[in-house]
């Protein structure tokens, strides 16, 4: 019988079916980034499923986990922009706060893909709140000769504010 994709219609809910399988690929050293991302993607999505009213971040270990095949991912090719979208997505519900080697990861994918706008927002968002005025301001710029979406727009009109507030 023939395998059924679990991003299919037919094969949906037996991506945790997949966890092994993709685990086994990453342990052996498969250069798929493919397998990397999935791997991280379900590990994000098992954890944040978990969330309860008392945790609603993700722990220092829950993060390193994720990242891990994000990281691994990083060294092959080709870049995967989805790897960028999990990456800062991560962060963002973590309860680690970026240093400059995650600032500079993440900002690494706003400049491999510069016309995925969430990326470009997520590295704007990030630069506001915790790297530097001017990193920050050029990614908003890149987001707003980029934006046509009035919600993408506002989104950085409102870091635009935030870090004017934090300037003067």
């Amino acid at each position: 019988p023939r395998r059924r994709s679990p991003h299919t219609e037919d094969g949906a809910g037996r991506e945790a079916d997949a966890l092994p399988f993709l685990q086994a690929a990453a342990d052996a050293g498969v250069l798929r980034p493919r397998v990397y991302l999935e791997l991280a993607r379900l590990r994000h999505a098992a954890f944040t499923a978990a969330f309860t009213e008392k945790q609603t971040v993700l722990t220092s270990f829950q993060t390193r986990d994720i990242l891990g095949p994000l990281q691994a991912l990083r060294k092959m090719s080709p870049p995967l922009p989805g790897s960028y979208e999990l990456l800062t997505r991560t962060l963002s519900q973590s309860e680690i706060t970026p240093g400059p080697e995650e600032l500079a990861w993440i900002a690494e994918g706003a400049h491999l893909f510069p016309r995925r706008l969430p990326i470009v927002i997520a590295v704007a968002a990030f630069h506001v709140r915790y790297g530097t005025t001017e990193t920050a301001h050029t990614f908003i710029e890149q987001g707003l000769a980029l934006a046509n979406d009035k919600v993408d727009r506002a989104r950085l009109e409102q870091l635009a504010d935030v870090l004017l507030k934090r300037i003067n």
